[in-house]
């Protein structure tokens, strides 16, 4: 009966032991956010042929660099309403105007998604084969939510008309498989008052853009 008593005391200790380690561990886990767990974390960089010190990470609501998601782009950021332009080149994921009601500012947006080097070519590119001086660049931080993203800064200037723009390159992470996607975002707007002006109007943006969930 002696026996019996201890073996039934040891099994008690046993099972009381289990329980403190489940809740212990079970109090330990660490709890997950469901909101980041829809985050999408990139590399991003202000070229995209060779690494350069301005590379980046930036927290985006949506999985850009899948081609299908990111084409789900919808026409209404925010303030921004857009459209699509009609154009001929199939390395474009997206050629737009957006239209701020609040601001009447004019933002062209475009966006590539490609796999192959010769997807790609700067922005810059496009301004002087269009006849337009690039008259500065530079490299810019902008502070989005917390992040800082790397852009590249430029302004193009025909005739009477500036362009104020910003590019860059994002990728999955710092390894920059291309054939794993790579994307490339240009913003532009018309300088009227001041260039600080319209760079406000291209972060407004760039922060719609960052928190948009798709």
């Amino acid at each position: 009966m002696r026996n019996k008593n201890l073996f039934l005391g040891v099994v008690g200790l046993l099972i009381v032991a289990g329980f403190v380690c489940f809740f212990t561990l079970k109090k330990s886990e660490p709890k997950i956010n469901k909101s980041d767990s829809h985050k999408h974390r990139f590399v991003t960089d202000v070229g995209y042929y060779y690494f350069t010190s301005h590379e980046s990470k930036i927290t985006l609501g949506s999985g850009f660099l899948d081609k299908e998601t990111f084409s789900k782009l919808p026409l209404k950021l925010g303030h921004w309403i857009g459209q699509d332009v009609e154009h001929k080149f199939p390395e474009l994921l997206h050629y737009r105007l957006y239209f701020n009601e609040q601001t009447q500012d004019v933002l062209w947006f475009i966006s590539v998604y490609g796999t192959h080097e010769s997807e790609f070519h700067t922005a810059e590119v496009c301004y002087i084969s269009e006849g337009w001086d690039v008259s500065k660049r530079a490299v810019k931080s902008i502070d989005l939510d917390g992040d800082e993203l790397r852009v590249r800064y430029m302004k193009a200037i025909q005739g009477n008309t500036t362009h104020v723009g910003v590019y860059w390159y994002m990728w999955k992470n710092s390894q920059r498989r291309m054939r794993e996607g790579t994307v490339m975002i240009r913003l532009s707007v018309e300088l009227h008052d001041s260039e600080d002006k319209a760079l406000e109007a291209l972060v407004d943006f760039m922060n719609e853009l960052k928190n948009v969930a798709l």
